[in-house]
């Protein structure tokens, strides 16, 4: 021990090197057992220009004026979204959202509904959102008419408060889909929420809250909640749950095993003890809650929960004095200040407040774990859990009873689920677009939860038809295949149609190799704006849905903000309907490559070349499609000759085709781009093959690199 600590060097480098580059290739080089990067030392990083982001004053932190929560070192979030901004689907169990209504033409659109804050636009997927709360009237999530929906409106605007807009706040994932699930926390509407949006493509869920009495899932697991949870695991689904504000036992349901449980810390970076702080007027002044807010029943809102027993809680982060979204003019809990009112921070109807609590803490973690999916939607939960303990800060690498394993470290993170090649990591990653057909529709999506419900007949299904819901006096098994009566199961495409299975990724979750229904893919895309190539641009591929009486739904995708605001105004009526439908916006699902790449040759001809990409509808299908140009002349597309709502012939980029030459699950333009050999499956002949030194659903074991260990001929 005493030679290894003798044997250790300080390196110093000018302003304007890549320091996280160089720690990279030191970390795998095989000579040095630890290497760090000096946390006292300043480097570039992404700053947002929201207005109430960190303090812009040079040397100046710990300013809850501002929000905190992005300064580096709390979060490290800045340098995370010099990898990825974030476009991933988010699950939001909660109160709610700011809405109003929407006015018909020509002031409106005539929808339900509209989300009614500045911070909040194109945030909240409408097609994806619903009210689960027992007795509600309509299915669909209506927001204001809940008089706690500030609540709902806060978590929402942590996890993905538009950024870089100029106004108010920045949202961890700057580019989420956010799938509202309204409810009152009640032991039937958060499992409800939970099993309808793991069938809807929600890439990790979010609760902010807790139900009681707790239930015992080991000895009772046929509870809701407990099905839910099972549900959302075998779906692949990490679900995110706060510890609780009384200073106890952490609460359900992100006690039990299969939630992540987020509690809280302060500015200062301290487990967050209200009784640490002065006391406000608001306060118990004398005994023993002494500083603790003087609700019933007392200790309340007092602090974040903690271990007591066996390791139940996993991360904190931030929780006291968080600055985020709310519907001017809130009034959440007007007998504690600091608690979401509009009031509390600004002026009274800005739509920004202050709220404190570990409701707070898990969205932060949540919206890390969108980063990550982003990043690599293929990365399994499992995969996602072990990256966060691993790159954790705070704790000293050990496990904490009242910090966990610590607070995310968002930069380490996304550079971990990135990868490196050559000793470096690489600035995006590719990944496939899955292709499923219906009659009446085509699906492209780069998320596996999307897929798999699409697959199972439940995306785009009601969550209650005919009225029907999960409720005291209704059995239902929360498992949605058993209470939904109508479904609409999409499937593979057909043979000949220039779709292949995808190396490397065999099945779906919940479904196994070999299955009628497997991963199919005619092109991968990019999963983030970071170009490899000066000059050529990263554009994102926006999804919309449609959904009506007569076209149970159909999808459409566009490369253009502009077009997308066109589209999701007009409305597609057909000839059975009495009322307007309208398309509606999804998210992202990947980026495409604005023109052919310098040194390449994207006319089809070279499998490890980009080729274009078309949007073509088929009028006799009534079917938009998704074609590279290797597949215009098939056959099977004949029909797809209309070239919709384009002046152009649909040429909406570049992408890489599904091709992989050597068999080693890495597709030949990935391994062109990397620098990698695409016609052998070990491109460094250091005995390991290509696809075990860079995996594509888990990260990169320990010094393992497929272009560093051999030395070929």
């Amino acid at each position: 021990m005493l030679k290894e600590l003798q044997a250790y060097a300080i390196l110093r480098y000018g302003p304007d090197v890549d320091a996280a580059l160089i720690v990279e290739r030191l970390k795998n080089d095989r000579r040095f057992s630890y290497v760090a990067e000096d946390e006292t030392g300043g480097f570039s990083f992404t700053v947002p220009n929201d207005s109430i982001f960190v303090d812009p004053s040079p040397g100046v932190s710990n300013n809850t004026d501002f929000q905190w929560i992005g300064e580096d070192g709390v979060l490290t979030l800045q340098r995370a979204w010099d990898f990825n901004t974030g476009w991933a689907h988010v699950g939001m169990i909660d109160s709610g959202i700011a809405v109003a209504s929407d006015p018909a033409p020509p002031t409106g659109t005539g929808r339900l509904y509209k989300v009614d804050h500045p911070d909040l636009q194109r945030v909240v997927s409408y097609n994806h959102s619903w009210d689960f709360r027992y007795g509600s009237t309509t299915r669909r999530m209506i927001g204001n008419n809940f008089p706690t929906n500030a609540h709902g409106t806060h978590t929402t605007g942590i996890v993905a408060a538009n950024a870089n807009n100029g106004i108010g706040v920045a949202g961890i994932c700057w580019n989420c889909s956010v799938l509202m699930g309204q409810v009152q926390p009640s032991a039937i509407d958060v499992p409800s929420a939970l099993s309808w949006q793991a069938y809807w493509g929600a890439q990790v869920v979010n609760f902010s809250g807790f139900i009681s009495p707790a239930v015992n899932c080991s000895a009772s697991p046929s509870e809701p909640m407990c099905k839910a949870l099972a549900l959302a695991l075998e779906l692949d689904v990490p679900f995110v749950a706060a510890a609780g504000n009384n200073r106890a036992r952490v609460n359900f349901p992100a006690r039990d095993s299969r939630a992540i449980a987020v509690g809280g810390i302060d500015v200062n970076r301290d487990w967050w003890d209200e009784q640490a702080w002065p006391i406000q007027a608001w306060d118990y002044g004398t005994g023993t809650y002494a500083g603790c807010p003087a609700i019933t029943p007392a200790g309340n809102e007092c602090g974040a929960n903690y271990n007591t027993t066996g390791s139940e809680l996993d991360f904190v982060a931030p929780a006291r004095d968080i600055i985020s979204t709310v519907p001017a003019g809130a009034s959440y809990y007007p007998a504690l200040t600091n608690i979401c009112n509009d009031s509390n921070y600004g002026t009274a109807s800005d739509g920004y407040a202050y709220c404190t609590g570990t409701s707070m803490s898990a969205p932060m973690v949540t919206g890390v774990i969108a980063l990550l999916r982003s990043t690599n939607p293929l990365i399994t939960r499992s995969a996602v859990y072990d990256v966060l303990k691993s790159t954790a800060i705070g704790s000293g690498g050990s496990y904490d009873n009242y910090l966990g394993w610590g607070r995310p470290g968002a930069r380490y993170a996304v550079m971990e689920v990135l990868g490196h090649v050559g000793g470096g990591p690489i600035e995006s990653r590719l990944t496939p677009m899955f292709a499923l057909s219906i009659s009446g529709d085509r699906l492209y999506t780069t998320r596996p939860q999307v897929a798999v419900g699409a697959l199972a007949g439940l995306y785009l299904s009601n969550a209650f038809p005919n009225d029907v819901y999960c409720a005291p006096t209704v059995a239902c098994d929360f498992d949605p295949p058993t209470y939904l009566n109508t479904r609409y199961p999409y499937t593979e495409p057909a043979t000949g149609e220039g779709y292949s299975t995808v190396n490397g990724y065999a099945n779906f979750p919940t479904y196994k190799p070999n299955a009628p229904s497997r991963p199919m893919s005619a092109f991968w895309v990019f999963t983030s704006d970071k170009s490899p190539w000066a000059g050529v641009q990263l554009k994102p591929l926006y999804r919309m849905s449609y959904k009506s009486a007569c076209d149970n739904r159909e999808h459409t995708y566009s490369v253009s903000m502009t077009e997308v605001g066109t589209l999701t105004s007009l409305p597609d009526l057909c000839a059975t309907e009495t009322g307007t439908q309208l398309r509606e916006f999804d998210g992202i699902e990947g980026y495409v490559m604005s023109s052919c790449p310098p040194s390449y040759v994207c006319d089809g001809s070279d499998p490890t070349a980009p080729q274009k990409l078309y949007r073509r509808r088929s009028t006799t299908l009534a079917t938009n499609a998704l074609l590279v140009q290797n597949q215009l002349g098939l056959s099977a597309f004949s029909t797809y000759t209309s070239v919709p709502w384009a002046a152009d012939d649909g040429f909406l980029g570049y992408v890489f085709p599904n091709s992989d030459q050597d068999g080693d699950t890495l597709i030949d333009g990935m391994e062109r781009l990397y620098g990698l050999d695409w016609t052998s499956t070990d491109s460094d002949c250091d005995g390991l093959s290509d696809e075990a030194e860079f995996p594509l659903t888990t990260t990169q074991p320990v010094s393992y690199d497929p272009l560093q260990g051999g030395s070929c001929p």
